[in-house]
């Protein structure tokens, strides 16, 4: 199976992995995994090009410079990929936008300024793109580049390379917060249906909260994993 990042979820290597192919991205650092979608590989570097490549001809289709237009800026340190089934790749960055490209074709469907940086990449559910920024702001963006709902989270006194992803539980969005609490919203409209705070005496230690959970949590059988 697979996910919307185009990475396999499981899978076994038997033998010793031999190198096919290598290419020269000339996008800089690469600080978030790839996204596979029909026969391309679009690939998201520090210095903010985005290029697609297709896995037969090992050809550029084609870049996309995600910075803002006419502004300053440094070079991306964080930010990620996902996809959804109409052929459009949604990019996160520090910069603080999320922006909807064609895959098809490399042109901008639309950008939608978040205000923080983004740490981690969306994740796409439907019609539906949700996503953390460095505030713990959590929202729901639609396919076409309009607010659903946000939820405000409590701000954390540091901005960590990497935040955990929102995952969906049936009928429930899972959101984790770097100060150590996880809360499941409805996924349609944003209003909370519980709140889970991790917090634990532990001897010797002067703080009582596990806190700086940076993870992403995981459901199995109605049970939900969330590490610190």
């Amino acid at each position: 199976t697979e996910n919307n990042s185009g990475a396999s979820l499981n899978y076994f290597i038997k033998e010793q992995p031999k190198k096919i192919w290598t290419f020269d991205s000339n996008v800089g650092r690469l600080f978030t995994a790839p996204v596979i979608y029909q026969g391309k590989i679009l690939i998201l570097g520090s210095s903010g090009k985005l290029k697609c490549l297709d896995l037969v001809t090992k050809k550029v289709n084609w870049e996309f410079s995600v910075f803002p237009v006419n502004e300053n800026y440094t070079p991306l340190i964080t930010g990620g990929l996902a996809f959804d089934k109409n052929g459009n790749v949604y990019v996160a960055s520090s910069m603080g936008e999320i922006l909807s490209i064609s895959i098809d074709h490399g042109i901008l469907n639309w950008r939608y300024n978040l205000g923080a940086p983004v740490t981690d990449r969306p994740v796409v559910f439907g019609n539906n793109i949700f996503v953390i920024d460095s505030n713990s702001v959590s929202r729901s963006i639609s396919v076409d580049g309009k607010l659903n709902w946000s939820i405000p989270g409590v701000p954390y006194n540091q901005i960590y390379a990497k935040t955990g992803e929102p995952i969906w539980a049936g009928d429930l969005i899972l959101v984790p917060s770097p100060s150590g609490s996880l809360l499941a919203v409805d996924s349609a409209s944003g209003v909370k249906q519980w709140e889970y705070e991790f917090t634990v005496s532990r001897a010797g230690y002067t703080r009582n909260s596990f806190g700086f959970f940076n993870g992403t949590p995981v459901v199995s059988d109605a049970t939900v994993y969330f590490g610190s």
